[in-house]
């Protein structure tokens, strides 16, 4: 898909030619809704908040990819504060009671899974 952008750029403008170099190649990361961290991440989020978790496909990069790929292991996932549509913008910020919820749920899910293994 590349290759055709770079070729209509090149076809676009006279003399200019194009090139690229893959310099990060970090894998998919899957949520696997049966696996036992995330279930011990549900019932954490769940305890602490009383509501069911939403979980839900990210299509922005996080270290989460780099973990997976560093250990081959797509039983990775990301949790944490924040608003998604506030992020990188200027004058960014996190409320501090979102950062205090998610120690709660940190501190609960070491719990739980340290019960399961």
């Amino acid at each position: 898909m590349f290759e055709k952008q770079l070729k209509l750029g090149e076809n676009a403008v006279p003399g200019v030619k194009g090139s690229y170099k893959i310099t990060g190649d970090r894998p998919p990361v899957e949520t696997h809704m049966e696996s036992g961290l995330m279930k011990a991440l549900s019932e954490s989020v769940k305890k602490v908040t009383g509501k069911d978790p939403v979980v839900s496909a990210f299509t922005g990069y996080t270290d989460t990819a780099v973990v997976a790929g560093l250990l081959g292991n797509p039983n990775c996932m990301s949790y944490g504060p924040g608003n998604l549509a506030q992020a990188h913008k200027p004058d960014e910020y996190v409320e501090i009671a979102d950062i205090e919820r998610c120690v709660q749920v940190y501190r609960e899910l070491i719990c739980l899974y340290e019960d399961m293994i």
